[in-house]
């Protein structure tokens, strides 16, 4: 919608300066303006936190907790989520969680945890855990969905760990360990590599990561040493490893959280798997949610426009 916006407008601001000169230059500035406004008001369209889509079901293991803890978006306009004990992928309505189609893989690890899609080579990846080497990355064919260990992370053991790609197609690890670190992760052999450690005031818990079409690296997490509100969403800086809070999910327990997100390329909104244990049924529940109040690359380019523009009234 934001983006949309945008293009409509430029293209008809081009066409009235280059053709027909109906208006003058302080009414395209007025128009300009107007559309800056658009984008911002469209960037924090809704309350911050998550809206509640539909609960997911995933497939009843015999002697462990079931968990869905992986999503992503593909070619298609609906998520991909990944099973965490059945190595199932099911295609699900982004509008109702409804499962669309399914597929159940050849299981490689006892079980798995996140996932990307990687439009360098339109593979998966997702992670797994190896008893003699550990944590591990794993290689989904786009094909025929067989999983394949790709190696060992070389990670401290990992208590929640967020998989993310960025716009070039490079693959990050963001780890709750004994500490809340930053890794890169090499796509051929598995192998990781320590970038930073996140910093945080006070520190936080570090439970899923996702990287936005802009580039820009966002952290679900739990505040450790004061209340944002429960389970939150950070931007990271990966040059620095420094946190900064963005927007809580406003959960309506303490025990809600978001397991795994990621960001639909073609509307740029934000998806994730929220999970919380449901003390009167005694199990873990998991539900599609959509986050809202995360920016948009939108949201900046309006406040750019309109810095511009205020600067230019006072010349």
């Amino acid at each position: 919608m934001s983006w949309k916006c945008v293009r409509e407008a430029a293209g008809w601001v081009a066409e009235t300066r280059s053709g027909r000169q109906m208006f003058s230059n302080s009414f395209l500035r007025f128009v300009l303006v107007a559309v800056a406004l658009m984008c911002l008001t469209a960037t924090y369209r809704a309350t911050a936190g998550v809206i509640v889509i539909g609960d997911l079901h995933p497939y009843p293991q015999p002697n462990v907790s079931p968990g869905v803890e992986g999503i992503t978006f593909d070619y298609d306009r609906n998520p991909l989520v990944l099973d965490q004990w059945a190595w199932t992928l099911q295609r699900i309505d982004k509008t109702t969680a409804a499962v669309l189609s399914s597929v159940t893989s050849n299981p490689v690890t006892s079980f798995n945890e996140q996932l990307v899609f990687d439009p360098t080579t339109l593979a998966y990846f997702t992670r797994g855990y190896d008893d003699a080497t550990g944590d591990i990355l794993i290689r989904i064919d786009p094909v025929a969905y067989n999983h394949a260990t790709v190696g060992p992370l070389g990670t401290p053991l990992i208590n929640f760990g967020g998989l993310a790609i960025d716009p070039a197609g490079n693959l990050w690890l963001g780890i709750d360990s004994s500490t809340e670190q930053l890794w890169t992760v090499d796509k051929g052999s598995g192998a990781a590599a320590f970038s930073r450690n996140i910093t945080f005031p006070g520190g936080f818990q570090l439970h899923s990561m996702t990287i936005g079409s802009d580039g820009t690296f966002y952290a679900a997490a739990k505040a450790l040493a004061f209340n944002d509100g429960g389970e939150g969403i950070y931007r990271i800086d990966p040059n620095t490893g420094v946190a900064t809070f963005v927007t809580s999910t406003n959960p309506p327990a303490s025990n809600y959280a978001l397991v795994s997100m990621t960001q639909d390329p073609a509307t740029l909104q934000y998806y994730g798997i929220w999970s919380h244990f449901d003390f009167s049924d005694s199990a873990y529940k998991f539900q599609l949610v959509e986050v809202t109040g995360v920016p948009e690359p939108c949201g900046l380019w309006g406040l750019c426009v309109l810095l511009l523009q205020l600067r230019r009234r006072r010349q």
